[in-house]
């Protein structure tokens, strides 16, 4: 993956992964489970959501970065364009999951939701699909662009 060459890019998603939670937690610490925090709690997951599906931004630079090289190799027959486009989704989803899990535990823990494992696993588990799920998108908006100016203007548009 895209991180292990560029370790600025590893050590970036794992700054992100931990900065962005400790500042929302640090927001929304210990806010409770009583009735009348339900306000603060469902704005807070949204939020959670947001940044989660948003975390994975790395993912549109993807293809546009290295479409020369692909076509390179493909032209020369050393793989097909679905075989790279396997490889490099699996390479960085497991990459997704690990810093995903990380803010998982920052945000869960700080903010004060039910002392659970159920109900932690629960979150661990959606939350974890809403950043695979961000992570497609931006995979998709960087696989039909043609370079990265492209791919940024895609995924930043409202809808």
């Amino acid at each position: 993956p895209r991180t292990l060459r560029e370790p600025i890019a590893g050590v970036t998603q794992l700054f992100l992964s931990t900065f962005i939670p400790l500042l929302i937690g640090a927001i929304y610490y210990d806010m409770g489970n009583a009735q009348s925090s339900i306000k603060d709690r469902m704005s807070c997951c949204s939020l959670m959501v947001l940044i989660m599906a948003s975390l994975t931004w790395d993912a549109i630079f993807s293809f546009p970065m290295e479409r020369k090289q692909m076509l390179r190799e493909q032209a020369s027959a050393m793989y097909c364009t679905s075989a790279y486009y396997v490889g490099r989704v699996l390479a960085e989803t497991t990459l997704h999951i690990f810093f995903a899990f990380i803010a998982c535990n920052i945000f869960y823990w700080l903010i004060g939701f039910q002392d659970e494992m159920g109900n932690f696993l629960t979150y661990v588990l959606v939350i974890e699909l809403v950043t695979l799920i961000g992570a497609g998108f931006m995979t998709v908006f960087g696989a039909i662009s043609i370079n990265v100016e492209q791919s940024n203007s895609l995924a930043s548009r409202p809808r």
